[in-house]
């Protein structure tokens, strides 16, 4: 087993999905007792973790998205040399015979460099697949133009002359650019070793990744703590929480809720927590939906206490969306398109409902057997029996990378 695990991720503050993941790991080996180092960018480093004894090396870089001097932004986001030279002198000082890296997020503050470092260094390195930038240069398998999943095979000629980039097509090109150091040094890497996160985004992977990798799954972790359980077949709301954007969803949520409202055919409301671009548009649009922007933690019971169900409209693919899971841990059935990595904490019409990504109809037609008493208290009963909080765990979480960490060791 290795002494040494080095993350590596943008932030060490858990601010979104992925940085949550890499900073509850690194807390959780480190109570193994396991000499963790955290690698960021941060302005400054979390105090947190620091306290905890987890030594941070930071290398402070502002990223694609702070930085406000286009032209670094342009070539440093593409290879940045900088911050592979500082990687690299921070990696020397390890010994390659018991340490292990493990990278979570890199594009916005690393850059591609990261994976040359890595692998220059001679140290073993795992990478978390928790978005598709391995293969993909827009890191979603999808269209930002048509709002529509692509089909395309990534970094295809079909795929380079296609316009999918949210910004325009310079965007895209430069992207492309990007993905010839993340293709040569990640994807076509047979040194680097991938963990994914869910069947489903698995699935939509293996075909472009081949099988020059070593590959395992583990599943991310979520704080569902001992919470409540609510009684969803009492509650009369419909919730969609996440950013409020078309890749998200919200406007299907908000069209087939207001058609239900404006008819009469549900006894409750439409609430949207979140923010995101198109959040006026669709407040303007549909006058009858409640638009509550983000809420804190301890805001959220409020939410619970009167949700139905959870409405989990995502035309993207999804890695393994959270969300779902924090309703179901506290008893509310959820209501998953289809097309989206969601899709497997469900059994249809067993503990949630799957409805035809982007079909409005059908969407209708699920929320209103969900109307139905009788129906939601099946379900509901089903999701309190069955949910099975300790699989996200962090624990849990733990167990299951200290065992593939061992597995690994034992392949050197």
């Amino acid at each position: 087993m290795y002494k040494n695990i080095i993350i590596i991720d943008n932030q060490s503050y858990p601010l979104g999905g992925t940085s949550q993941v890499a900073y509850k790991s690194a807390i959780g080996l480190h109570d193994h007792g396991i000499n963790v180092t955290y690698l960021c960018t941060d302005n400054e480093p979390n105090p947190d973790l620091i306290k905890k004894g987890i030594q941070v090396v930071n290398i402070y870089n502002p990223g694609i998205h702070r930085n406000p001097n286009k032209l670094q932004v342009m070539i440093n986001g593409l290879w940045d040399i900088h911050m592979e030279k500082e990687v690299r002198k921070i990696l020397s000082v390890f010994n390659k015979d018991d340490t292990l890296i493990h990278i979570h997020g890199y594009i916005h503050c690393f850059s591609p460099s990261i994976f040359r470092a890595c692998k220059q260094s001679g140290i073993k390195t795992v990478l978390t697949l928790h978005d598709y930038f391995t293969l993909c240069p827009c890191g979603g398998l999808y269209d930002f133009q048509k709002n529509a999943v692509c089909k395309l095979h990534p970094m295809s000629m079909q795929c380079v002359l296609n316009n999918c980039d949210k910004r325009n097509y310079l965007q895209k090109i430069w992207r492309v650019i990007r993905q010839i150091g993340i293709t040569k040094y990640a994807k076509n890497n047979s040194d680097l070793d991938l963990i994914y996160i869910s069947d489903f985004s698995y699935a939509k992977m293996k075909d472009y990744i081949g099988t020059k990798h070593n590959e395992y799954f583990v599943r991310n972790p979520y704080d569902v703590g001992k919470e409540s359980k609510y009684i969803a077949e009492n509650n009369h709301n419909y919730v969609f929480m996440g950013r409020i954007t078309k890749g998200k969803g919200a406007d299907i949520f908000c069209k087939a809720l207001s058609e239900l409202i404006t008819d009469k055919e549900i006894s409750g409301d439409a609430v949207v927590v979140g923010d995101g671009d198109d959040l006026k548009r669709l407040q303007t649009q549909f006058p009858e939906i409640q638009f509550l922007g983000w809420k804190k933690h301890d805001e959220m019971d409020e939410i619970y206490a009167t949700t139905r169900s959870l409405v989990f409209p995502s035309r993207w693919y999804e890695g393994a969306p959270l969300t779902p899971i924090e309703f179901m841990s506290r008893g509310i059935p959820c209501i998953i398109a289809d097309s989206n990595s969601g899709k497997e904490y469900i059994k249809n019409n067993v503990d949630g409902l799957l409805f035809e990504s982007e079909n409005i109809t059908d969407l209708k037609k699920k929320i209103l057997y969900a109307e139905n008493d009788n129906n939601w208290r099946t379900i509901s009963e089903k999701v309190r029996a069955t949910f099975n909080t300790n699989c996200y765990d962090n624990e849990n979480h733990i167990k299951q990378l200290i065992s593939i960490y061992q597995k690994i060791s034992e392949k050197k």
